[in-house]
């Protein structure tokens, strides 16, 4: 099964028509799900709308993909909590954003466990099979349409070839999370969010 389907997976197969704004998937039974990009897409649509009627300072959050507008009353910046992926309800740790997004991607809301082992909604496309050893992935950016995508994609890399990537992107930071679990965990830093996250459940 997980053959058949790999074969329909190739962004190669997709063709945009931008003259009569259509797309063209060149297999049959090819699909295409926007989860890792479209909410991003739309929270960035709204902070558009929101600067156009006047308004300054506002915080958007759609499911873990957030915008921070200007700054919050009485406040230089907003304050954004980074969930714990094994500790449900509990926070990992801050960070203060001002016109900025931030988006967390992990493998603790959708996902099911079969002989103690866990199985994420995130998908690696090369072998079909969910992400392993990386539990979260927090991606500080200018636009959340990018802040969304580079946490999911970001999530499915080796995470010094993830951290890697970040230092060379302009204006792009993260925190990455692995380990399977809270005895293993390992929390990596990028240089331009050091001294920035503010940590509260690291062990």
């Amino acid at each position: 099964d997980l053959q058949e389907n790999l074969e329909l997976v190739n962004y190669e197969d997709i063709i945009l028509d931008d003259a009569n704004s259509s797309v063209l998937l060149k297999k049959k039974g090819m699909k295409i799900n926007l989860g890792a990009i479209a909410v991003g897409y739309a929270v960035d649509k709204a902070i558009d709308a929101l600067k156009n009627s006047g308004i300054e300072n506002a915080l958007i959050n759609a499911g873990g993909e957030i915008y921070a507008l200007g700054s919050p009353p009485k406040k230089k910046l907003w304050r954004i909590g980074i969930q714990h992926p094994r500790r449900g309800g509990d926070l990992l740790g801050t960070i203060d954003l001002k016109d900025k997004a931030v988006s967390t991607s992990g493998d603790y809301e959708n996902y099911f466990e079969e002989n103690g082992k866990r199985y994420s909604h995130i998908i690696n496309a090369r072998t079909g099979r969910p992400v392993e050893g990386v539990m979260s992935v927090t991606v500080v950016a200018d636009n959340t349409t990018d802040a969304d995508a580079l946490s999911t994609a970001l999530m499915l890399m080796k995470p010094n070839e993830a951290m890697k990537l970040v230092e060379r992107l302009n204006n792009v930071e993260c925190l990455i999370v692995t380990g399977f679990d809270e005895k293993d965990m390992k929390i990596l830093i990028s240089k331009g969010l050091e001294g920035k996250v503010n940590l509260i459940q690291t062990h």
